[in-house]
């Protein structure tokens, strides 16, 4: 790519965020998400799809991305966020 960046093929599975959302959840903020995406990524998961629709799931994933627990066993060149 032209800014130097690799191209990451999205895996053949992938995270949905709408679990995350107050669509399906009544309160999406209560769930474990850092361990849910920690035991996602241990089973090889390396795509995640959400969507500004799914609310506030894409706040949630980011700060569960952003934890150190994430942090310091997966980098952002891991993983595929669509």
């Amino acid at each position: 790519m032209a800014d130097g960046s690799t191209f990451r093929q999205p895996s053949p599975l992938a995270l949905g965020g709408a679990g995350f959302s107050h669509q399906l959840h009544s309160s999406p903020e209560s769930l474990p998400i850092t361990e849910i995406l920690l035991r996602a990524f241990d089973l090889g998961l390396r795509t995640i799809d959400t969507s500004p629709y799914y609310e506030p799931s894409e706040q949630l994933i980011g700060a569960a991305l952003s934890s150190s627990a994430v942090q310091a066993r997966y980098t952002r060149r891991d993983l595929t966020i669509m």
